[in-house]
């Protein structure tokens, strides 16, 4: 649960106030008293309806899968494990949703650094920087960015402004944007100057981790390429030269 309880933080508090059929059926479903308090203390009250809606569908529908698509008594085995699969999709499709949302923000984060730093070397302050760069940006950070300014406008004071942000994308390089932003307000560096080396930074561990994942590239081919290839070589060049050695054998 502590990956359900992670995909919901990154997913941002949007994901609580979304109405869903699942929750009516999570809200009757007659699960263990146990299970629902895991998923209260996981997601929180109002995402634990839903989630234990969409568990408890799918487990049914995994375990009637399991009886038509398997004959008997194979689907005495079949349907179980059918259950537990649809038991367990949700929480996957959730941390993949989160995973997708996370990876949206650092694509997008860079370019709207140079935009507000733009704005900055302008003569702009932050705020109206946010506002400028702000409606042009789509996508899960403009999201973010509008729900700040947004608590600006209801009379949040910038620090508060700021947590919003953080909640909205939760992702580590929003937060060290913040910290950094705060560092420059509190000492009179430039903002200007703050965005950019922030911009630097972020992309420099972007290229560093396609790097790493460039580089793991051929271990993660070499799985496929043994199951899959390399029996497909054989039957294909050693098999036929094999079976014609045999044949040329018996012939004499």
């Amino acid at each position: 649960m502590i990956g359900v309880r992670r995909s919901i933080t990154r997913l941002g508090p949007t994901i609580a106030r979304r109405r869903s059929p699942f929750a009516t059926l999570g809200r009757v479903a007659p699960l263990p008293a146990k299970v629902r308090a895991t998923l209260v203390g996981s997601v929180g009250r109002e995402n634990a309806d839903d989630l234990a809606g969409r568990k408890v569908a799918f487990a049914a529908a995994g375990l009637l899968a399991g009886l038509v698509l398997a004959r008997p008594p194979a689907a005495f085995a079949a349907s179980p494990l059918f259950a537990a699969g649809g038991w367990r999709f949700p929480e996957l499709r959730l941390q993949r949703r989160a995973r997708q949302r996370e990876a949206e923000i650092r694509a997008a984060l860079p370019d709207v650094l140079d935009l507000l730093a733009a704005c900055a070397l302008a003569g702009m302050g932050i705020d109206r920087a946010l506002r400028t760069v702000a409606p042009d940006v789509h996508g899960p950070l403009g999201d973010a960015l509008r729900h700040a300014l947004r608590g600006l406008d209801a009379g949040m004071t910038r620090s508060a402004a700021y947590r919003v942000l953080t909640e909205r994308a939760p992702v580590p390089e929003v937060r060290s944007l913040v910290r950094a932003l705060e560092r420059a307000e509190r000492y009179g560096t430039s903002i200007a100057v703050t965005l950019v080396a922030q911009a630097r930074e972020i992309r420099a561990k972007r290229r560093a981790a396609v790097e790493e994942a460039a580089r793991a590239a051929p271990i993660k081919m070499l799985f496929p390429l043994v199951v899959c290839f390399l029996p497909a070589f054989i039957l294909l060049t050693v098999a036929p030269v094999v079976l014609t050695a045999l044949q040329s054998f018996r012939g004499r």
